[in-house]
């Protein structure tokens, strides 16, 4: 009796190291399975002047990274709602500075959080944010091998409001994990 126990367990151990192994491999399948939806597509399409400027290819390309980014990435809004939208745009930030390089993924991110507006962090150890205008707009802070970023929601919406003015937080706080 205590071998099949031992054995049950060792079984248990096993399954749950490969479920712990493959998880990556499955999200990636099922979010690769599912249909992109045409109302995302419609927002990349009125609000991402890099997603209008590819060629339907590109854009097929550019929405399986768009799912595969979803799929692989928390996003959480502090102290306000993120949506369909914003999900979106926070895509679109990570993959705009990547997009030229065909299987780059942003393996050591953890989270993106979201914050209404402009922050500073304050002075003591809980890092709690406090709104004030003109400082933060986005940031990457890192623990041992995950990063966690965030994101300004207005500022990530103001940097899609104009394609040309090169002025996106979003993009630009990704590009920095690509040091």
């Amino acid at each position: 009796m205590p071998y099949l126990v031992s054995l049950a367990v060792l079984a248990a151990i096993i399954y749950a190291f490969y479920r712990h192994a493959t998880a990556d491999a499955r999200r990636r399948t099922a979010a690769l399975a599912q249909e992109f939806p045409a109302a995302w597509r419609l927002i990349l399409s009125e609000r991402v002047a890099f997603y209008l400027a590819l060629n339907e290819g590109e854009k097929a390309r550019f929405e399986k990274q768009v799912q595969l980014f979803l799929a692989a990435t928390r996003i959480t809004g502090i102290q306000t709602e993120v949506d369909d939208a914003t999900r979106l745009l926070v895509a679109a930030s990570a993959l705009i500075p990547i997009f030229g390089f065909r299987d780059w993924e942003y393996r050591n991110l953890g989270e993106v959080l979201i914050v209404p507006d402009a922050w500073q962090l304050a002075n003591d150890p809980s890092k709690e944010l406090r709104p004030l205008q003109g400082t933060l707009l986005g940031s990457v802070q890192g623990f041992q091998n995950h990063h966690y970023m965030r994101l300004s929601k207005a500022s990530l919406e103001q940097g899609f409001r104009d394609g040309l003015d090169r002025q996106n937080v979003g993009v630009h706080e990704f590009a920095h994990l690509l040091d």
